[in-house]
């Protein structure tokens, strides 16, 4: 006997129409799970870091600022660091310092942050109080508490200049 193969579609003829629908079904799959399943890397927000290599925040003009904090004697200790496009800048005041001459003193630090930089960075400050004590008071309940004028956060956007200090 000899074995034969027959073919596959032997007398079935498949339509246009099916591998059409078949063709548009393989499509919509693939569309829908791009959309649902994560993308190739890409970040659909954007580059969030995009002009930092054009407008640096420069080593130079980091120490210039971080001299002008560590230099001053009311001040414990001072670091800048520059996350993407937010300078954070942290300094410690010393005990005998008052919230408006701590906010002032970031003030003079701002400003000394290039123009151009300011213009591309959000700047922010966290200023701490050395060993700070509180002020205690007794609330309605008659528990004894204490409250803090430090810390103190200050923020600075690109589009619009100056310091917004937070509420404490």
């Amino acid at each position: 006997m000899k074995n034969k193969l027959k073919p596959i579609f032997k007398g079935r003829k498949i339509k246009v129409g099916y591998i059409f629908a078949l063709i548009i079904i393989i499509a919509f799959v693939v569309l829908i799970l791009k959309l649902i399943l994560p993308g190739s890397g890409n970040n659909k927000y954007g580059d969030r870091c995009e002009g930092t290599k054009e407008n640096p925040f420069t080593e130079k003009a980091q120490a210039k600022v971080s001299k002008n904090l560590t230099d001053r004697e009311v001040i414990s200790k001072a670091s800048i660091k520059v996350d993407c496009k937010l300078i954070k800048i942290l300094y410690i005041v010393k005990k005998d310092v008052s919230k408006e001459d701590a906010k002032n003193i970031a003030g003079e630090a701002y400003n000394l942050i290039p123009e151009k930089v300011r213009a591309m960075y959000d700047v922010q400050f966290e200023v701490g109080k050395e060993n700070e004590e509180g002020t205690k008071s007794t609330n309605a309940e008659g528990k004894e508490i204490t409250t803090y004028q430090f810390p103190i956060i200050g923020y600075s956007n690109k589009k619009n200049p100056g310091i917004v200090w937070s509420n404490n």
